[in-house]
């Protein structure tokens, strides 16, 4: 270990990481943290499809095994079939888990009536669920193929 002129204090390649608490268990030092960028993509659950972006950016950060993603997407033409999918996540989520929720806005999506949209990564995939439940509960359904609308979104998962 060793602390720099500018103040970061910095390990060498595969030495370990921080550990708390006098937990000494390798398992559970801190040893990773990534921040970047990645490119979301919305495609159909059929046929992928074609997808027209006017906006179209994604950003993480990785502290261990959990990762924070944010997607910025405006879509202006998509041709695929089934329903939607928002695909390309920068880390595959764990496969333990069923989904991982995710806070979403969404404008001009067409959703049933009084419906509202319910984001989920997918445990052991690359992709998040674009799914909508009905105000007052009940069953989630798909969201089918939409050829313009917005989706802003912040999911945070296990890898």
């Amino acid at each position: 270990m060793r602390i720099t002129s500018d103040a970061y204090v910095r390990l060498a390649a595969g030495t370990g990481g921080i550990q708390f608490n006098g937990d000494t268990a390798a398992a559970n030092a801190l040893d990773d943290y990534e921040e970047g960028t990645w490119t979301p993509s919305i495609y159909g659950t059929t046929t992928a499809g074609t997808t027209t972006y006017f906006q179209q950016a994604g950003s993480y950060t990785k502290v261990g095994r959990v990762v924070t993603v944010q997607v910025f997407l405006t879509i202006t033409n998509q041709t695929g079939t089934g329903s939607l999918r928002l695909g390309n996540l920068p880390f595959t989520a764990a496969a333990s888990a069923n989904t991982f929720p995710c806070a979403v806005q969404t404008t001009n999506l067409a959703l049933f009536a009084n419906h509202y949209p319910v984001f989920s990564v997918a445990g052991g995939n690359t992709y998040i669920n674009m799914q909508q439940t009905p105000a007052g509960g009940g069953l989630i359904y798909a969201i089918a193929i939409d050829t313009a609308f917005n989706v802003e979104l912040t999911a945070t998962y296990f890898v």
